[in-house]
């Protein structure tokens, strides 16, 4: 029997959060949530519903949502939409937390670069997408090169000849690239402490790309365990 989906809107204290979310963000991330936030405001500002669970008591513990939650406190937005799913079980909670923190799937390179580059026409909108800098030149740098400037338009031969290098629009210079992996739940915080004494101890900055110092420390940590492998 499918479950019939009802919104309701509650006050953000009184949500749970769950013991076992492994999702974390820095403060640009936050930022970057809340300003979607009071972008999108004229539509709701929070649009997609809050997921939770009713635990025995009657209360509720979020399984997707929490730092749209977080960040409703600390706006001081009165309500938030929420979906109450009842009763769950932990391992399905679980299991929901995880697909819905998870990405599946691969965006097309073209089509997420022209979809950016139309929205770099609107100011202040790539500013609150889940896009570091190096992220988006490094989109923008896979679909550099205009087909039409190089004689190469949808009415063209494949038979032209090889075009002039020296008439190719200059691609921009792609120096690091965005990694995804997941480390076991137990051993996050002492991973964690690690990245962020060695950022520290080697001076990385981090107020313009945390991803890349971030990045730049378990490079550093991966030279010094050469010796010992």
């Amino acid at each position: 029997m499918t479950t019939q989906i009802q919104i309701q809107y509650l006050p953000p204290g009184e949500l749970q959060p769950n013991p076992w979310n492994t999702n974390k963000l820095d403060p640009a991330a936050e930022g970057k949530l809340e300003n979607s936030i009071l972008e999108f405001e004229d539509l709701g500002g929070l649009y997609k519903p809050i997921i939770c669970r009713e635990l025995p008591d009657g209360s509720l513990q979020i399984l997707g949502g929490e730092h749209r939650t977080r960040a409703a406190g600390r706006m001081g937005i009165g309500k938030v939409p929420v979906i109450n799913l009842g009763p769950v079980s932990d391992v399905r909670a679980k299991a929901l937390g995880l697909a819905d923190n998870g990405q599946y799937g691969q965006d097309d390179a073209a089509g997420l670069a022209a979809l950016l580059e139309e929205l770099k026409l609107e100011e202040g909108l790539l500013s609150i997408l889940p896009y570091s800098d190096s992220d988006l030149a490094g989109i923008f740098a896979s679909t550099a090169i205009d087909l039409d400037e190089i004689g190469m338009g949808e009415g063209d031969e494949a038979t032209h000849g090889l075009p002039d290098p020296d008439t190719l629009p200059a691609r921009p210079t792609i120096t690091h690239e965005l990694m995804r992996f997941k480390v076991p739940v137990e051993d996050r915080d002492r991973v964690e402490k690690l990245i962020q004494t060695v950022i520290k101890e080697k001076g990385f900055k981090t107020e313009q790309d945390s991803l890349v110092a971030a990045g730049m420390a378990l490079v550093e940590i991966c030279n010094a365990a050469k010796g010992q492998l």
